[in-house]
């Protein structure tokens, strides 16, 4: 089904930027 795929990529995308601004907030020396 292509709106699962979608659904699957947008939750994918998302979790990638929030990891990557957590990064950018949180130093690499906090964890």
């Amino acid at each position: 089904n292509q709106a699962v795929v979608i659904t699957f990529l947008l939750l994918f995308l998302i979790n990638v930027v929030l990891t990557a601004v957590y990064l950018r907030v949180v130093p690499p020396k906090a964890l």
